[in-house]
């Protein structure tokens, strides 16, 4: 009898460490990817880059996870190209040309929801980025 208490006790806190497990996953998952299409030689990308990382610390714990892909070179590419795959981003990379803007996407459906541009303002930026969430 003691050592089927015994098990019934493991299996509720091991059932109960499951579910953290996975809460704790679920809660680590953004809902929206801001994709960066940078290259390093991209005026563009050097006009966007300061407002992206302001936003970056204004966002600090929203649902949104910052990626970039770096296309300056056949090297980086190759690179971005993998993160795409891992990311489930393959088509959101191939279906974009040119650098020095952010798609963002839907983190579950993985549909684009919008775009920032160096032309917009910071506050743009932010408004179309909480309008995707």
């Amino acid at each position: 009898m003691k050592t089927m208490k015994k098990i019934a006790i493991l299996l509720v806190l091991f059932t109960g460490f499951s579910f953290l497990n996975v809460s704790a996953q679920e809660k680590e998952s953004p809902r929206l990817y801001a994709v960066m299409f940078h290259a390093d030689y991209c005026s563009a990308c050097k006009a966007i880059s300061p407002t992206i990382s302001t936003l970056k610390e204004d966002l600090n714990g929203k649902d949104v996870k910052f990626v970039k892909f770096d296309l300056t070179n056949k090297e980086s590419e190759a690179k971005s190209k993998e993160l795409a795959k891992s990311l489930g981003l393959s088509t959101v990379l191939e279906s974009n040309r040119g650098t020095g803007y952010v798609v963002l996407v839907d983190a579950k459906t993985k549909e684009e929801k919008g775009k920032l541009t160096r032309k917009q303002s910071a506050d743009e930026m932010i408004a179309t980025i909480e309008k995707a969430l």
